[in-house]
């Protein structure tokens, strides 16, 4: 679908378009309804299940998913560990990740960490087409700090940011590398390229950052405008960033990145509609 015709089909006048389950922003959970067996999970975390094109369009919606599949069975007894080597445990029904690889590294053992293989099966979409619905590439994995808390660990990173430390720039500049790569290879297997790609981050709790915004513009924001560099020229597929969190001091930053698509969490403080619509 040309960028046009999406455009016309977001004008504000005309019915809003629905999204279910192309991202693990708007999945279904596992538990929400009977689905096949051997289902796949497009997020291990949030346990959400990757809908097929027939699912989807039982559910009305205007969106269809290309991403990461994985498989359910990778949870064993509640737990299970990530690509990255952090380990995850099953805490009162939320997944919350419990140990940390790099978390007593020094500078040397994080600059030679190993990175993953992607190898990872794909959720595809037709190289003909998708009858009309809009294509969305999931995120193929975690934000730039989201990747360090779960390298570091939240307080550990936290604690480098502060101190000014050369980890920080050495943890943000391997989750660069690591995303990027990520993204090449989820693009370098679609048929077809995507209408919107999503690229997702929380960088706040619901009252107020998880950094200032000053040391944000010093250690993210450069990363973060690479990223954005890197995926346009995989893609010509509109750009979608995503935070929770009471972002509203760094929305101008966010902004002058040039993202097409902003999805924030209006729940937060300060982070009311209209008010993020006049200040955008």
């Amino acid at each position: 679908m040309e960028n046009v015709q999406i455009e016309r089909r977001l004008d504000v006048n005309s019915v809003p378009l629905l999204d279910i389950g192309s991202t693990s922003l708007t999945g279904l959970q596992v538990n929400a309804r009977p689905f096949k067996a051997n289902l796949k999970l497009t997020n291990t975390i949030f346990q959400t299940v990757a809908l097929d094109r027939e699912e989807s369009a039982s559910l009305n919606s205007d969106f269809v998913r290309a991403g990461l599949l994985y498989d359910s069975s990778l949870i064993t007894g509640g737990s299970f560990r990530d690509a990255l080597g952090a380990e995850w445990s099953n805490e009162n029904g939320y997944f919350m990740p419990v140990a940390h690889p790099l978390e007593r590294a020094g500078l040397p053992e994080i600059k030679a960490y190993p990175r993953p293989e992607w190898n990872l099966p794909i959720q595809q979409v037709s190289a003909g087409g998708e009858g009309g619905k809009i294509v969305i590439a999931d995120a193929p994995g975690s934000g730039l700090l989201s990747t360090c808390f779960l390298l570091r660990g939240t307080w550990r990173f936290l604690e480098d940011i502060s101190e000014g430390s050369r980890s920080a720039g050495a943890l943000l500049e391997w989750a660069a590398e690591e995303i990027s790569a990520g993204y090449a290879y989820l693009f370098s297997a679609l048929p077809k390229q995507p209408d919107v790609v999503v690229y997702a981050d929380d960088l706040g709790f619901q009252k107020n950052m998880y950094i200032s915004p000053g040391d944000f513009r010093r250690y993210l924001l450069p990363y973060l405008r690479i990223l954005l560099e890197r995926l346009r020229k995989l893609t010509p597929a509109a750009v979608c960033f995503h935070s929770c969190g009471a972002i509203r001091p760094i929305l101008k930053d966010i902004a002058d990145l040039g993202f097409e698509i902003l999805n924030l969490d209006t729940y937060a403080q300060g982070m009311e509609v209209r008010g993020l619509r006049s200040k955008l």
